[in-house]
C-alpha cells in the first residue's frame, strides 16, 4: 500500500511539474508533443511495413493482412500530418487533455468517497478532484476557446489534477483489506 501512495504522490508531482512547464512554454511544448507523436507514428508505420517485406524476403510464407497494412499506412499518414499540420492537432489537444483530466478528477472523487469512512480528510481530495473534473469538462465543452487562450489553461488543469492526486495520496492513512471467505475485515494503518 505504501508503494501505491508513493506512486500517487509521484504522479501528482509529475503532473504539477508538467502543468507548470506547459503554462510557461505552451507553444514549445505543443510543438514538441506534435513532433514526437508524428515521429512515433511514422516509425510505427514504417517498421510495420518493413517487417512485412523482410518476412517475405526471408522466405516465410506471409499471409497478407490488409488491416495491418492499412493501420501502418494510416500511422505513416498521421505521422506526416502531425509534423506538417501541427496547428490542426494543437487545436484538438485541449479537448483530448480535457478528457484525460476529467477522467482523473472523477477517479479521485470516487476514491475519496469510497475511503471517506476511514479518511478524515477525504473532502480535500474530493474538492481537488471536483475542480480537476470541472476544468476538464470546460476543456471538453469549449476546446476552441481553450485553444485560443493558448495552453495555459491546459497546464493549469494538469497541475490541479496533480495537486488532487497529491492531496489524496497524503490524506489516505487507513485501508480496509478485503477478507477471504473465512476471515473478518481488517483495517490496516499505513505507516508514515
Amino acid at each position: 500500500m505504501k508503494e501505491a501512495l508513493r506512486n500517487g504522490l509521484a504522479l501528482g508531482i509529475a503532473m504539477i511539474i508538467l502543468g507548470i512547464v506547459v503554462m510557461v512554454w505552451p507553444g514549445a511544448v505543443m510543438s514538441m508533443v506534435c513532433t514526437i507523436l508524428g515521429i512515433g507514428l511514422l516509425a510505427v508505420g514504417i517498421v510495420g511495413i518493413v517487417k512485412l517485406f523482410y518476412k517475405k524476403r526471408s522466405g516465410e510464407i506471409v499471409e497478407i493482412d490488409i488491416t495491418s497494412i492499412f493501420k501502418n499506412v494510416v500511422a505513416i499518414v498521421l505521422g506526416i500530418a502531425f509534423i506538417v499540420k501541427m496547428e490542426t492537432f494543437v487545436s484538438i489537444m485541449p479537448f483530448l487533455t480535457g478528457v484525460l483530466v476529467t477522467v482523473d478528477g472523477v477517479i479521485v472523487i470516487i476514491m475519496s468517497l469510497v475511503y471517506r469512512s476511514i479518511n478524515r480528510n477525504w473532502y480535500l481530495a474530493l474538492i481537488g478532484g471536483a475542480i480537476a473534473a470541472i476544468l476538464g469538462i470546460i476543456m471538453i465543452a469549449f476546446p476552441y476557446e481553450v485553444a485560443l487562450s493558448e495552453v495555459f489553461v491546459v497546464g493549469f488543469a494538469i497541475a490541479i489534477g496533480g495537486l488532487a492526486n497529491i492531496i489524496y495520496a497524503c490524506t489516505v492513512k487507513t485501508v480496509i483489506v478485503e477478507p477471504t471467505e473465512d476471515e473478518q475485515p481488517v483495517e490496516v494503518e499505513i505507516e508514515e
